[in-house]
């Protein structure tokens, strides 16, 4: 009897100990969604987007480009394996093109406020995007 009575009250403490749920941050998250750089001369357009199925990003200057991305929570990311499109433009644009292919390679972090991505360079600089269609 007596280890009945043990075993229904070690059943009940169990039950009784209840998981409390601790409530998530959500972040807001760049991935699945296309963002125009901000301020390129001469109305160029530069876009970037970070797939949300796989650690694939692509975009388009001039040409389109797609690589591969590894990015944290805390704002660490680093973009690799680069490849692009090769079709020819002006020249001015093409220029353009590789001096922006060139920063992408810089990237080191990143962070999001509202409808703007901003991505960090190793040496300092920044490049700003606002997400497509927002004004």
């Amino acid at each position: 009897m007596k280890k009945i009575l043990i075993a229904v009250l070690m059943c009940l403490t169990i039950l009784g100990c209840k998981e409390e749920k601790i409530p998530v941050k959500t972040t807001p998250t760049v991935k699945g969604v296309e963002y125009v750089l901000a301020n390129t001369p001469n109305n160029t357009t530069a876009t970037i987007t970070f797939s949300d199925k796989d650690n694939r990003y692509f975009g388009k200057v001039l040409n389109n480009y797609f690589g591969t991305y590894d990015m944290k929570d805390d704002g660490y990311l680093t973009l690799s394996g680069a490849a692009s499109t090769m079709m020819a433009g002006p020249r001015d644009l093409m220029q353009l093109e590789q001096d922006y292919f060139i920063k992408l390679s810089k990237v080191i972090g990143y962070e999001i406020s509202g409808n703007t991505l901003t991505l960090h360079l190793s040496d300092g600089q920044e490049l700003v995007y606002k997400k497509k269609n927002i004004q």
